[in-house]
C-alpha cells in the first residue's frame, strides 16, 4: 500500500471516531493544524509526527468504545462528563496534540 493510500486510510479511520465521538471535524483538524490532511491531495504531506498523533488519537477511541461497550450513547456521555483523572471532559483534550497524548497515556494504563 503506498503512503498516501495509508494516508488516506488512516484520515478516514479519524472521520470515523469523530462520529462516533460526536467530535467536529473541521475544528479537530484545525485545532491540530491539519487542516490539509482534509483535502484529497493533503494526505500525502502528512508528517510522520501527525501520523502518530491520528494513531493514538484512534488508539483511544478504540479504548473508549471497549470500555464503553461500544453503546455509542455511553461513549457521548463519557467524553462529554468531566473526569477526576483529568480535572475536565475528555471531549476538551482532543482538540490538542497534548490532551491527546495525554488521553493515549490514560487508555495505556488499562491495556
Amino acid at each position: 500500500m503506498t503512503k498516501v493510500k495509508e494516508n488516506r486510510l488512516l484520515i478516514k479511520s479519524v472521520l470515523n471516531a469523530c462520529e462516533n465521538l460526536n467530535i467536529d471535524v473541521k475544528y479537530l483538524f484545525a485545532s491540530l493544524d491539519l487542516e490539509s490532511a482534509l483535502k484529497e491531495t493533503g494526505n500525502s504531506k502528512l508528517q510522520k509526527e501527525d501520523i502518530e498523533l491520528l494513531v493514538k488519537f484512534i488508539q483511544v477511541y478504540r479504548f473508549i468504545d471497549r470500555f464503553c461497550g461500544g453503546d455509542v450513547h455511553f461513549i457521548h456521555h463519557w467524553v462529554i462528563t468531566k473526569n477526576k483523572y483529568f480535572d475536565t471532559t475528555p471531549m476538551e483534550f482532543f482538540y490538542t496534540r497534548d490532551g491527546i497524548q495525554r488521553m493515549y497515556e490514560y487508555a495505556q494504563r488499562f491495556n
